[in-house]
């Protein structure tokens, strides 16, 4: 059985094959933490999950089901990173400035 390093690679009908990349766009990665100012992320795979890490409500991880286009928006300064993931693509990671 070949081997696959995961990270950049998997197995399909026993060859190894790079992951591909998702054809992600994101038309910024800074913006006014008042709630209102709004980046948006187009081209994620179906079914990809969206995880943002940074100061959040209560303290709490953020993970769902990521919509295309998805948006994002926050009241609370910050550096965030927003990690976009569906395998077998690579994963995805931009962090954004929120100030």
């Amino acid at each position: 059985m070949p081997y696959a390093d995961s990270t950049v690679s998997y197995i399909l009908n026993e060859i190894v094959t790079d992951r591909p990349t998702q054809p992600i766009a994101i038309d910024k990665t800074t913006l006014i933490a008042d709630g209102v100012d709004t980046l948006t992320i187009t081209g994620a795979a179906a079914n990809s999950t969206i995880n943002l890490s940074g100061k959040l409500p209560n303290n709490r991880a953020f993970s769902e089901t990521c919509s295309d286009p998805e948006t994002f928006s926050t009241e609370i300064p910050d550096t965030y990173t927003l990690t976009i993931s569906c395998f077998p693509y690579l994963d995805f990671t931009v962090t954004i400035e929120a100030t």
